[in-house]
C-alpha cells in the first residue's frame, strides 16, 4: 500500500500542476470526490482496478463509461495514461493524495472531527477559533470534516494531519478497564 500511496502522489502532483496552469482546479477536485465516492460505494470497482486479469483496455472501457460525461477530460486523460502504464491500481489513491498535496498548496488544514452527535454551530466556530490558535494551525485556513460514530458514547476524536487525539468515552472506558484488568 505504501508504494501505491507514493505513485498517487506523483500522479496527483501532475495533474494538480496541470489543472492549476489551465485554471480547472475546482473540476478537478471535484473529480477526485466523485472518484472516492465512487469507490466507496463500489468495492467491485476497486477489485476490478487492481485485478490482473482484467485487460487494461477493459479497465479504461469502464472508467471512461462510469466517468466520461461526470469528470473534466483532464482527469479521463490521466486515467488513460495510468492504465496504459498498467497504474489502475493506484487510481483508488488518488483523491488523497490529490487532496494532501492541495491542501499543502493552498495553506489548508484538514481537521477531521468524529462525535457521537452532530456538532452546533457554536461549537464548530469555537473549535475553528482554538484551533487557529495553535502555532501549527496558525496563519492557515481551517477545514473541518466532520463525522458522527454512536459508538464513540461521548466525547470526541479528533485528527489534524498526521495527529491523533482520542478524547470519547469509549476510549477511556477501554483505558480504565485495561488498568483494571492489570
Amino acid at each position: 500500500m505504501a508504494f501505491e500511496r507514493r505513485v498517487a502522489h506523483r500522479y496527483a502532483k501532475t495533474i494538480l500542476e496541470i489543472s492549476y496552469e489551465q485554471k480547472n482546479v475546482e473540476s478537478v477536485k471535484q473529480d477526485m470526490m466523485l472518484l472516492h465516492e465512487t469507490c466507496y460505494r463500489n468495492p467491485d470497482f476497486v477489485t476490478m482496478l487492481k485485478n490482473p486479469t482484467v485487460f487494461n483496455s477493459k479497465k479504461i472501457e469502464i472508467i471512461k463509461n462510469i466517468f466520461q460525461n461526470k469528470m473534466h477530460p483532464l482527469t479521463i486523460s490521466l486515467f488513460e495514461i495510468m492504465s496504459k502504464k498498467r497504474r489502475e491500481n493506484v487510481i483508488p489513491f488518488m483523491r488523497d493524495a490529490f487532496f494532501k498535496q492541495y491542501y499543502e498548496i493552498e495553506n489548508i488544514v484538514r481537521v477531521e472531527i468524529t462525535t457521537p452527535v452532530s456538532l452546533s454551530d457554536a461549537i464548530r466556530n469555537a473549535l475553528s477559533l482554538r484551533l487557529k490558535n495553535f502555532s501549527y494551525t496558525n496563519k492557515k485556513k481551517i477545514h473541518i470534516v466532520e463525522s458522527l460514530d454512536t459508538s464513540l458514547i461521548g466525547g470526541f476524536t479528533l485528527e489534524v494531519d498526521e495527529y491523533f487525539l482520542d478524547e470519547s468515552v469509549k476510549n477511556k472506558m477501554h483505558r480504565l478497564r485495561k488498568n483494571l484488568l492489570a
